[in-house]
């Protein structure tokens, strides 16, 4: 829904996603010549895993306003969670062997960015650098085991090999974006 009186605009979006699942999101941005925010949100509620809220955050700042050559500097900072929730067969499969886990818990994400992005040849080409940084919490790996190795520390029922689904602690995700891009003709732009 858009509204030509207030200065926010709001999004409501509410979605059955599966039968013990729904999603609800709210998202509202406030824009300005110099500056813009942006936040976001979304509960998703489970009957296996309970409701988790899920939270997003974005800003955006004109450091420099030029012309020319040397056009808008930019400071975009970003924070956002996710979740994910494990499949069915990850959950409650015995099929060929392998076994599901219904101790698994939801995937979990954590990331946040920092980047500057300058504009140049009078906003023809764009230059973007970026900082991010993402922890992962309860990652579902699978482990795959046979009779001469038994790393899942279960008993051997006849199976020749098998496997199972658990939950890894953490992983970290770091590193820099660069990005470029340019405006060749009004119609055609080269992303690199």
């Amino acid at each position: 829904m858009k509204s030509k009186t207030l200065p926010y605009r709001f999004w409501l979006q509410a979605m059955s996603v599966a039968t013990t699942t729904e999603d609800f999101s709210i998202s509202a941005m406030r824009q300005h010549p110099r500056a813009s925010l942006e936040f976001g949100a979304r509960a998703e509620a489970n009957g296996y895993f309970g409701t988790r809220f899920v939270p997003r955050a974005g800003a955006s700042l004109a450091l420099l306003q030029g012309r020319g050559f040397w056009g808008e500097t930019r400071l975009r900072l970003f924070y956002g969670q996710g979740i994910k929730e494990p499949r069915f067969d990850q959950l409650f499969d015995d099929q060929f062997g392998d076994f599901g886990n219904p101790k698994l818990k939801p995937e979990a994400s954590k990331t946040w960015t920092v980047g500057i992005e300058q504009k140049l040849a009078h906003d023809r080409a764009t230059v973007s650098l970026e900082y991010f940084s993402s922890r992962f919490y309860n990652m579902i790996s699978f482990a795959f085991c046979d009779a001469f190795n038994n790393f899942c520390n279960l008993p051997i029922t006849g199976v020749p090999a098998f496997g199972y689904y658990f939950n890894t602690d953490r992983a970290r995700a770091r590193g820099i974006n660069l990005a470029g891009e340019s405006r060749i003709t009004s119609w055609l732009r080269f992303y690199r």
